[in-house]
């Protein structure tokens, strides 16, 4: 249905490409639009990249290198080619799923934690979701707790800001700036 801010959506097209396309992510230009496929049992994940043909139509490309071979996905970037992502990677030993690099054409490069100060060790907790603002000062996450289950308990928005080593998340703004609508104090 239309709204009266948005109007009717389009399907968007991505010929060559049959799977899911989820989390989808359009570069500011509009020339590529990044997105993660998902399997049925969440043991792989790729972002996948298409081309621009016109507004509704995209040529799929393949999978984005840089950020394959890992559960990895939610692709986020700003206009200077940052690129942001979720990745599982080392999620075990540092409780980081934040990482950064560069894109460049078919690849990220570079790739690295996107700063210390996004992680999030405290057992049962999960970043899951990463977007970043257009001049990339800036990256909205979702932060999920779990106790046991296969869906989080919680996930509620925080902000992190771009200083000296990376991304830090602000302290307050999950529950100052986001605090209509997240759950629970973090």
């Amino acid at each position: 249905p239309a709204s009266d801010e948005w109007g009717a959506g389009e399907e968007v097209v991505i010929e060559g490409y049959s799977g899911n396309a989820m989390e989808p992510k359009i570069l500011a230009n509009g020339e590529y639009l990044f997105f993660n496929n998902k399997t049925g049992d969440d043991s792989e994940m790729d972002v996948h990249y298409a081309q621009r043909v016109d507004d509704t139509h995209f040529t799929y490309r393949g999978i984005l290198t840089g950020v394959d071979g890992y559960l990895d996905g939610v692709p986020a970037v700003d206009v200077n080619l940052n690129f942001y992502f979720i990745s599982m990677r080392g999620f075990a030993d540092d409780g980081i799923t934040i990482y950064s690099g560069r894109f460049e054409g078919s690849s990220v490069t570079g790739v690295a934690v996107a700063g210390a100060g996004v992680a999030d060790t405290e057992p049962g907790h999960l970043t899951m979701d990463v977007d970043v603002t257009i001049d990339g000062l800036f990256l909205v996450a979702s932060r999920a707790v779990f106790s046991g289950g296969t869906l989080p308990d919680s996930a509620d928005l925080d902000l992190a800001a771009q200083g000296a080593d990376g991304f830090e998340f602000i302290s307050g703004a999950a529950n100052g700036l986001f605090g209509e609508v997240n759950t629970e104090e973090f």
